[in-house]
């Protein structure tokens, strides 16, 4: 992907229970920066911890919109990183090849997704999956927020608080939300992100299936 003139600013929002495992981070560190030689794109750092979920997740969006105000100066990107996600050196390089040549119906790219048994499955079965653009590109109707690079004026056309109330999970809730606002998911198959915490992630129960939890520790 060519550089840009004004290379795009990302904020990697990382909200955590204080544990972040050296394996991710060490997997993230390589990955942005191969994005950034690849692309120039500007990644700014901001790990929340000390709260509980969804409480942290709002509180990184919170401090994300006031550093905006300070400097005057909006992202065009989130990118989420649940830390104990490990992904290979390239995804971000590609998440960001893949947005910058979507419309704008493309709210989010992600490696990830997951479903849920039960009520909401009547929620996904309304979405119509559009005709992806390209082969290894496929439309999602339900994401979690693992390691996904979402645009920045989604967040502005979801109510994030609403989502401190949810039975599901605030990370369902944020991307439900956005597809019932007409927006879309991208999901990349072909790119395997690690989940290192898998047994911690299935003990939740109520029915989560994910996608790509290809190693524990």
């Amino acid at each position: 992907m060519q550089r840009s003139e004004a290379p795009v600013r990302v904020a990697l929002l990382c909200p955590t229970r204080g544990v972040v495992l050296a394996r991710a981070m060490a997997a993230v560190l390589r990955d942005v920066d191969d994005a950034r030689a690849a692309t120039g794109a500007r990644v700014e750092w901001l790990v929340v911890d000390g709260l509980p979920m969804p409480a942290c997740r709002h509180e990184a969006i919170r401090r994300m919109r006031q550093e905006e105000r300070e400097t005057g100066a909006p992202f065009d990107y989130v990118l989420w990183w649940d830390d104990d996600q490990a992904p290979p050196v390239g995804t971000l390089r590609r998440y960001l090849q893949v947005m910058a040549e979507a419309d704008t119906r493309a709210g989010m790219v992600t490696a990830q997704t997951y479903v849920r048994r039960g009520p909401t499955d009547e929620r996904l079965a309304a979405v119509t999956p559009l005709k992806p653009s390209t082969a290894d590109v496929q439309y999602a109707r339900g994401a979690g927020l693992f390691y996904a690079l979402m645009r920045r004026d989604v967040l502005d056309q979801i109510d994030v608080e609403s989502t401190m109330r949810s039975s599901f999970g605030e990370d369902w809730e944020y991307t439900t939300a956005m597809v019932s606002r007409g927006r879309r998911i991208l999901f990349l198959p072909r790119i395997e992100v690690a989940h290192l915490r898998v047994r911690t992630w299935h003990d939740r129960g109520a029915g989560w299936l994910g996608c790509h939890v290809v190693e524990a520790q």
